[in-house]
């Protein structure tokens, strides 16, 4: 730690108290009711673990509706308020956190702890304060159970944390704000490219003779076949073979998903770019180094049929199956029915408009990362 921070914490210190989180609060942690509750089609709001995502609240995520009359009984023992904070005290997301951002009527779930701040204290401030490494480490450690741990209310209110006068923890809350204010924006710009890469991909490969886009100069008639005719594969089992030395060799497993890009590297010596398929992922992989594949899950692909590869890889992953039944994927897409152009020029120009979409949504991931990583930073910095 540098001198600066070393100053910076001396100086906070003094006017920071360590305490029990329960200290903060104006009233006893709660939750919703115990009980499944019957849903309706129309009514209140129902919210459980599954709405707190990215730190937020997603209503598009409700369990369903409520009566209202189900709704008053929940208010006697708890009623959402702005500005009430939301910790995930089960299951395996245990720690997750949100904060009420909306006057509407709502209701929540047992497996939600709601915490109301005292006058003292700023509700932004513990919201924040929940989500750095003391706390959560905290809560980790107190849950109880394996793969559905359980964190009981009570022993979250002795979680010992540190906390300052309200006007630094105001002052603290606006400037982290400010940074998930432009997370946010910064993830709705990433959201707006996949769509438009889901839209390019509709509209390129479609159930035509034609695609719905084609580029100018181009307009010959598209082959229609199934990926199994116009697909070779090889077991990745030959491959898994040979001691892993660290630095020499890179190991691929079934669900990463490294960015599809040119290279002039030549994997397993016999294409210049190869497709790894797996259960529950489809990958362009194209190593620097010689590697090592970790499972036998794996299966390598190439085009059968004279074809760019990249868009070979762009065919697969547009018909790729989305959501059927573990380790049938593959014999799914072998007997899905692709369109494509014969030409390879045409094939290449398409390939490559929608390599310029996935590096420009690569840079966008990494923009997001680095927010996060800089949000993260004031989180243990600011919080002391």
């Amino acid at each position: 730690m540098d001198f600066v921070k070393i100053i910076v914490r001396i100086l906070g210190a003094l006017f920071w108290k360590q305490r029990c989180l329960i200290e903060m609060l104006a009233q006893p942690i709660t939750d919703g009711p115990h009980e499944t509750p019957n849903l309706v089609k129309r009514g209140i709001p129902f919210i459980s673990v599954e709405a707190v995502m990215n730190n937020r609240l997603d209503f598009t995520r409700k369990r369903g509706f409520i009566s209202s009359e189900y709704n008053d009984q929940c208010n006697k023992k708890y009623k959402p308020q702005l500005h009430d904070v939301y910790l995930v005290k089960s299951g395996s997301t245990v720690g997750k956190v949100a904060i009420v951002e909306t006057n509407m009527v709502f209701n929540i779930w047992s497996p939600l702890a709601a915490m109301r701040v005292n006058e003292f204290n700023n509700a932004y401030f513990l919201y924040y304060l929940l989500q750095t490494d003391n706390l959560q480490d905290q809560i980790k450690k107190k849950s109880k159970g394996g793969t559905q741990p359980n964190l009981s209310m009570r022993i979250l209110e002795k979680c010992i944390t540190n906390s300052t006068n309200l006007k630094e923890e105001t002052q603290i809350a606006l400037i982290l704000n400010k940074v998930d204010k432009l997370l946010l924006l910064q993830q709705r710009k990433l959201e707006q490219l996949k769509s438009i890469k889901k839209a390019m991909l509709q509209k390129l490969f479609v159930n035509k003779d034609m695609p719905i886009l084609h580029f100018k100069g181009f307009n010959n008639i598209w082959k229609r076949s199934k990926l199994g005719n116009i697909t070779k594969t090889i077991s990745s089992k030959p491959y898994i073979s040979g001691a892993y030395e660290e630095g020499k060799y890179e190991v691929v497993q079934q669900g990463d998903h490294p960015i599809a890009g040119y290279s002039n590297d030549i994997p397993f010596k016999n294409y210049k770019d190869v497709t790894l398929f797996g259960d529950h992922t489809l990958s362009l992989f194209k190593p620097r180094k010689a590697f090592l594949i970790a499972s036998d899950g794996i299966k390598i692909l190439s085009p059968s049929v004279t074809m760019d590869s990249l868009f070979y890889y762009y065919l697969l992953e547009k018909y790729k199956p989305r959501s059927e039944g573990y380790k049938r994927h593959f014999s799914i897409l072998k007997k899905s029915v692709a369109l494509f152009p014969v030409s390879i020029n045409e094939q290449t120009q398409i390939a490559h408009v929608l390599i310029i979409i996935d590096k420009t949504i690569s840079l966008q991931q990494e923009r997001i990362e680095k927010l996060r990583n800089y949000k993260q930073f004031l989180l243990q910095n600011m919080l002391i």
